[in-house]
This record gives C-alpha cells, structure tokens and sequence, in this order.
C-alpha cells in the first residue's frame, strides 16, 4: 500500500488500508465453527469502547477513505478496533482473543498466539471510525474547538457549524478573530471564549462556562499550539523556548483534555475528543527538536486516555496533518499562503497541495 500510493500519487490515485480488529464475520464464525453472538461476546471483552466491532463501522470507515472528504489521504492506515490494540495493557485483557477461541471450542496449539495490531496511521490515529454517509455529521452536538479563530480551527469550526452543530465555542487567545468569526456564525449557534491554554483556570472556565450556555459537552477537538521559536536543534537547545511550547502543545492540550473529559463523564456523555497531532512526530528533522518532541507527547496523551475513557464511553483520537500553509506557519517561516503553499508541494505525493478544509474533513470522521 505504502509503495503503490507513493508510485500511484502523480496520477491523482490515492492508496489506504483499513485495518480491522476482530469481527464476527460470517468467514471468521465459519472458520472458528461458532455462531455470531458466540463470537462477539468472546470479541467483546477484548476492546476497550463498549459494544463490539461490526463490518458497518469498517464499511464507514472505508466510505471516508473513498470519498471526496479524505481527497488529500493517501498511504495511510486507518485503525478501526475500539482499542484492541491496547489489549495486554490491563491483567483482564492479558491473553489475546484468539486464545480465549481456542480455548472455547477445546482445541489445542501448541504454538501460543502472539498478535500484534499496529495503529501506526500519519494523517489519522483512530480507535474507532464513526464516520456516517450524510451531511449533518454532527448534528446537535456541542462542540469546544481551541485555536479556533484561524487556521485549522478556523475551518473546523466552520465545518461543525455546516455539518449540524447545535453549539460551536471557539477558543483562542485572537478575540478580534474570533469574535469576528463567532458573530458571522450568528450568536444562536456560536460563541467565542478567550483562552489561554496555558492557565488551567481558563481551560475550566471554558468548559464549565460551556456546559452552562449549551447544557452539555459533545466534542472537544484540542487544535492550540504553536511551532518552534528558533531553530531548536540538540546542540543548542533553549530549554525557556523548549518549556513555553511544551506548555501550549503537550501541558495545553493534557488541561483540556482533562477538563473536557470531567463533564463528560459528569454528563453521562459518550463524546469525542480529538487532538491535533503531527506527521512530523513520525520522523526525523535537523532543527524544531521540541516542536517534534511535543507532538510525539500529544500521540502518547492520546492513546493513555484513549484507554482511559473508553469505559464512558468517550473516544479520543489524533488527526496528524503534514505541512498546511495556514496563517501561523507562514508566520513562523515568513512567507505568504501561496508561497508557503508552492514551497510544500513537491513534498506530496498527489498532486496539488493539503489545506485546512482536508483536516476539518478527518475530525469530521
């Protein structure tokens, strides 16, 4: 897969993989000579999110994969397993499924099974694909985005808003961008709220004063941070630099999380959460060592309180862009949209270039 999207990419064909956990399909329930409900009650001990993996939720995720929606992922690996892969990490989920079959229908091995399932995804980390084939993807829900006054969040907000939202805060520390934003959203349905992730005080505030205008909190998507301020390379690390951008990417988007996940679990509500990653965090870079060290951070918050939280109910998962021209990179590296645009190009495979609207589309999944 990997090879044929990097080949294929040049003339506009786009490669991915779905990778599954375990499901009681009609050839798994054949081969392992048991019916259906045998199959899932054995199944669904094994997954971290309540409930048990079907061929629909697959099929979701594969109608993402070929729509227009995922038109700028390619080469990637989309995980759907309700954190199956986290099985081991907890003494009842120790022993993989396919034991616990062997063992129900008597047979013997004498071999012991070891599966490994990777959740190894570039553009998306996910746990459980929920994406549904109609426009209003979110209807009703309540949703927090921070840094959503431009950018990323700033599409985002926009594409709650279009997809159903009833209620969209954005969350930044821009207030003219925001409020500006928020009131060609209409009061009605959004509401801008100064924030400074970095104050843990704030972060509560924004979600209880949340909770209060709407009556609960749906969906959380942790978008605030910044880029590395100066080359940041091993051998000459400012470790002040180092501590204020841990402290809006890693320490910023832990508060949030946190919070968010508190009223949840309060409100009885089976939410989302999603985390602004990186595919930088995936490989190596001569400079911008704590930009890459804090969106490796963001990932491993991510799959502890995927696994936290799947208990309530509640998903957590990572969108990981590649190089988006928005209003802050072109800031950091001084250049315009187009320019910044033009110089990432010949960085991807299809052609033309990733913009916001691409990553709204993933947290829309």
């Amino acid at each position: 897969m990997k090879c044929a999207s990097y080949q294929l990419g040049k003339h506009g064909i786009r490669v991915n993989c779905v990778s599954p956990g375990p499901v009681a399909t009609p050839m798994i329930c054949k081969l392992n000579n048991m019916g259906v409900e045998e199959v899932e009650k054995l199944y669904e001990s094994s997954y971290c999110l309540k409930g048990v993996l079907t061929a629909e939720h697959i099929a979701d995720a594969v109608l993402f994969l070929a729509s227009a929606d995922s038109e700028f992922v390619t080469g990637q690996n989309l995980v759907i397993d309700g954190g199956h892969a986290f099985q081991g990490a907890h003494p009842a989920r120790a022993r993989p499924v396919e034991e616990e079959v062997f063992q129900a229908r008597n047979w013997k091995t004498t071999t012991p099974f070891r599966s490994k399932y990777s959740n190894e995804v570039l553009f998306i980390l996910s746990t459980m694909a929920n994406a549904k084939p109609c426009k209003n993807k979110v209807q009703d829900k309540v949703a927090i985005v921070t840094g959503g006054a431009s950018g990323i969040g700033e599409v985002t907000v926009l594409a709650f808003v279009e997809n159903g939202a009833r209620g969209v805060v954005i969350a930044d520390i821009q207030d003219e961008k925001g409020q500006n934003l928020a009131e060609s959203i209409g009061a009605n349905r959004s509401t801008y709220i100064h924030c400074d992730v970095t104050d843990e005080n704030q972060v509560k505030s924004l979600v209880e004063s949340t909770v209060q205008l709407y009556g609960q909190l749906d969906i959380i998507f942790c978008n605030a941070g910044v880029m590395s301020f100066g080359k940041q390379t091993v051998l000459d690390f400012d470790l002040d630099s180092h501590d204020k951008l841990f402290a809006i990417n890693v320490r910023g988007v832990a508060a949030c999380l946190k919070h968010a996940a508190r009223a949840m679990v309060e409100g009885g509500v089976k939410g989302s959460i999603i985390c602004t990653a990186s595919t930088i965090a995936s490989v190596v870079r001569d400079m911008h060592t704590d930009y890459i060290m804090s969106k490796c951070g963001v990932i491993a918050l991510m799959k502890c309180a995927s696994y936290q939280l799947s208990g309530h109910g509640i998903r957590v998962n990572c969108v990981s862009p590649g190089p988006v021209a928005t209003p802050l990179v072109c800031k950091t590296i001084g250049m315009g949209v187009e320019a910044a645009a033009e110089a990432f190009e010949p960085h991807y495979c299809l052609e033309g270039v990733l913009k916001e609207k691409h990553v709204a589309d993933a947290v829309l999944l």
